[in-house]
């Protein structure tokens, strides 16, 4: 027992020092400048022996729903019987879910692995003048080469921000995804969406595939515009799209499931063949972790009561007004003539005023935490819980609320105060940041 003791704890050792190595890579204030160029990530590659070009790919990107997306059409391929690669930023739980194959991510052992092999590249990449790689780029390397090493057929890649200048943006794919465009990250991409969308439309290349669910007129003006330069086919996904039974929730995922469905039935120019009865079977079983998913307090690691063992908790990742926005629309449908129970955090730099705004007239009541998580950016991003009580105030004096610690404490105190309500009128909902639902996610998931 105690060897195996012994054992996994170097195992945990070098894993966690790989971890802790990646978090020094994350760019602090001063060197914020460098984080969007594609030089470094380019020489990271061909260092490596340009691992990208090894696979064939469906690059995915937009302001809302890239990840579901590209969770289906990963599961859609899985189904056809390929194998594949998936990449997605940011992880909920641990930073391994950010490179899978076949919906299983990287083992610990192997992520180490991958990350000591990477670390004398990166430092020559330094050494050469270029700055050192960040954090987002040497994880997107490390995909690309656990995906080449392990010989997968095909990758599906979430774009991490943006898109012209995004770490993944090296990759010259088969089929180019842009789910839709709205207000994002404006300090970066811009204050409008047709800033955002020249920058996201960067991902289209010369001569390939390209499926957009965006609205706007003057957003798909600029994409069809891109695409007659780069002599790219583009497909408009329709308001009401005809998707075969979808397991997921929430109205919105029709249209990210038909985003799927369009770019796989593009493969078929690369002679990968995918059967309708792939798609049927893949989209009425594939597991979206972290959005609209559902958690029964009965399964969870907590002590609650046996009068409400079975009562849900929604899980979803919402961190702007427009995926806010679907969220609220998918409550309203899913559970009609209930009030909800809020767990909110938010990440500093996201409109969570206007998420607030949203939430409050079904709010029977809020708990505001804070995330620890080490995001993209760095630690210390979450806005306060005392910050986001001040902005429901403004909007809704009356509103009931609790400042909580931590997310931990926050779900403690919400499932105590379900047990004290009426259970069929009420709902408890965590929202608000991906990384807030990681945190909770590994509570209540046993």
């Amino acid at each position: 027992m105690r060897k195996v003791r012994g054992g996994r704890y170097k195992m945990d050792t070098k894993y966690k020092n790989s971890v802790r190595y990646l978090e020094s890579l994350i760019p602090g204030k001063e060197s914020k400048e460098r984080v969007y160029e594609l030089d470094r990530i380019r020489r990271l590659l061909d260092l490596i022996g340009n691992p990208e070009s090894s696979f064939k790919s469906i690059h995915i990107g937009g302001t809302s729903g890239k990840g579901s997306t590209a969770y289906m059409a990963a599961a859609i391929l899985k189904e056809a019987g390929y194998k594949v690669g998936l990449h997605i930023s940011p992880h909920l739980e641990r930073i391994n879910e950010r490179m899978q194959i076949d919906e299983r991510p990287i083992g610990d052992i192997e992520f180490a692995k991958f990350v000591n092999l990477l670390k004398p590249y990166v430092k020559k990449v330094e050494k050469e003048g270029l700055g050192m790689p960040t954090y987002f780029e040497v994880l997107v390397a490390l995909s690309f080469q656990y995906f080449k090493r392990k010989k997968v057929d095909i990758a599906v890649v979430e774009v991490g921000l943006g898109g012209a200048l995004d770490a993944t943006n090296v990759l010259n794919p088969e089929v180019a995804v842009i789910t839709n465009v709205d207000l994002d990250h404006t300090e970066i991409l811009g204050n409008t969406v047709e800033r955002i969308v020249r920058d996201k439309a960067g991902i289209i290349k010369e001569g390939i595939e390209v499926v957009t669910a965006a609205r706007q007129k003057s957003v798909l003006e600029i994409i069809k515009k891109r695409c007659k330069g780069k002599h790219a086919q583009l497909t408009i996904i329709g308001r009401n799209p005809k998707v075969p039974p979808l397991r997921p929730l929430g109205e919105h995922q029709k249209i990210n499931a038909a985003c799927a469905v369009a770019a796989i039935a593009k493969l078929q120019n690369c002679k990968l063949q995918i059967k309708k009865s792939a798609v049927r079977k893949a989209l009425a079983k594939v597991e979206i972790p972290g959005r609209l998913e559902i958690v029964n307090l009965q399964s969870a690691c907590l002590p609650v009561r046996q009068a409400i063992c079975n009562h849900p908790i929604i899980l979803d990742g919402a961190h702007n007004p427009a995926k806010m926005k679907s969220l609220v629309a998918a409550l309203k449908n899913l559970f009609p003539k209930k009030k909800f129970v809020f767990l909110f955090a938010a990440k500093k730099g996201k409109d969570a005023e206007a998420m607030l705004r949203l939430l409050a007239p079904l709010a029977e009541k809020f708990y505001f935490t804070r995330f620890q998580t080490t995001t993209d950016f760095g630690k210390n991003q979450s806005v306060s819980p005392q910050e986001l009580a001040r902005t429901i105030k403004r909007l809704r004096p009356s509103q009931p609320l609790e400042i909580c610690k931590t997310p931990e404490q926050a779900l403690h105190m919400a499932i105590a105060n379900l047990q004290t309500y009426k259970l069929i009128n009420l709902q408890l909902v965590v929202t608000g940041s991906l990384y807030l639902v990681g945190e909770v996610r590994s509570i209540i998931k046993p």
